[in-house]
């Protein structure tokens, strides 16, 4: 995360810290994906890396989910916001990662496998896997 991002994400109105943690942990959703080998199955044929991204997203809500969990008054909604705030519409765009409503979704779908369902890690990973290969 360079500083002109957390510049920004620290301007944030509401929860700027909440907002910190959004990307840092879409950033360590791209490490659970490594660790499992997803990157390529996930973006295999596809022009754009917008399927890896959206997984990424999953990943970070599931994040905010089990936060929630462990603290009932965590502004989790605030991970989506951030997340949808970086949708774009470079379709054709090799990075291009998702638009707003689509990131946004990712990120619900992750947060309601950790705090609605009660998933694992691994059952997240499964899920979040069959999600983007939808997409």
């Amino acid at each position: 995360m360079g500083i002109n991002l957390q510049r920004q994400l620290r301007a944030s109105r509401d929860n700027p810290d909440v907002a910190v943690v959004a990307v840092c942990a879409h950033e360590f959703g791209h490490i659970v994906q490594y660790r499992h080998r997803l990157i390529e199955r996930v973006n295999a044929g596809q022009p754009t890396v917008k399927r890896s991204e959206l997984q990424a997203d999953y990943f970070a809500g599931f994040y905010a989910g089990l936060r929630k969990k462990e603290r009932p008054s965590y502004p989790a909604a605030v991970v989506a916001v951030t997340q949808g705030e970086f949708g774009d519409t470079n379709f054709k765009n090799r990075t291009h990662h998702g638009t707003e409503a689509e990131r946004a979704n990712a990120v619900v779908r992750g947060f309601d496998a950790a705090f609605r369902e009660g998933k694992s890690l691994n059952q997240a990973i499964e899920e979040s896997t069959n999600y983007v290969l939808t997409l």
